[in-house]
């Protein structure tokens, strides 16, 4: 009878061991699991992190401000944002260019930034020989246009036609969206040109365009002999434009 209790007891206490054994392995599979899931989830919570970050820093990237005017730096943000450049194009005239062979367009555009483009159209003579279509060809958002001022007078074209036909190349080149910038002129020893000029500023005065004036900075820096700036004339004429136009 002893000898039965006693492997009742032995079976019994095996029987215990065995189910404990199996409890404790449960345990730590389970726990190892749970582990894995734990650490599972620290990375992909550590990643949306880091996603979240990279955003936030990439909406936190400011453009510079480039231009004066807040409709034309919108424009030039809108066209960044869709990896595009802005296009100008600078529409210069002899006048606008020194004996030292430098030039307003020219030292203009060096103060551009690396993400605009631009382009150069030279008028050598009267207004009424311009096609528009050079002005069009690159399709810019900016314009800056010489008013052909001096080229007009120096040609003998009366200030009417001067007038009519600077409002035809204004509207010629007008689009949505655009913004055009209409440079004057220097004032010179001559009643009749700056009386000429005088007419030109008061039609310019009621245009939906941007007037830029030049003659105070430019002043006595031109040639009389050669109708040419001075390199001085160049960089006050330049400074003018500069000033309107960029930030």
């Amino acid at each position: 009878m002893k000898n039965i209790l006693f492997w009742i007891y032995i079976l019994a206490a095996v029987l215990l061991i065995g189910a404990g054994y199996k409890y404790w392995q449960d345990k730590v599979t389970d726990g190892g699991e749970a582990t894995e899931q734990t650490t599972e989830t620290k990375h992909t919570q550590k990643d949306k992190s880091e996603n979240s970050s990279q955003q936030e820093e990439k909406k936190d990237v400011s453009l510079p401000q480039v231009f004066k005017e807040p409709a034309i730096q919108k424009i030039y943000e809108d066209k960044a944002s869709k990896n595009k450049k802005m296009q100008l194009t600078f529409v210069s005239t002899p006048y606008q260019t020194s004996d030292k062979n430098t030039n307003v367009a020219n030292t203009f555009i060096s103060n551009l930034q690396e993400d605009i483009d631009y382009n150069v159209v030279e008028i050598d003579a009267s207004s009424n020989t311009v096609n528009s279509d050079d002005i069009n060809k690159e399709n810019p958002d900016i314009v800056i246009l010489d008013a052909l001022t001096l080229n007009d007078y120096i040609e003998g074209v009366t200030s009417d036609e001067h007038i009519n036909n600077l409002d035809t190349i204004i509207n010629n080149i007008k689009m949505d969206n655009r913004k055009i910038y209409v440079v004057g002129t220097r004032s010179m020893n001559d009643d009749a040109f700056n009386a000429y000029q005088q007419d030109e500023m008061n039609f310019l005065s009621n245009q939906d365009v941007y007037f830029i004036p030049v003659s105070d900075a430019i002043k006595e820096n031109y040639d009389n002999d050669s109708e040419l700036l001075t390199e001085t004339g160049v960089k006050n004429w330049t400074k003018a434009i500069t000033d309107e136009v960029l930030k």
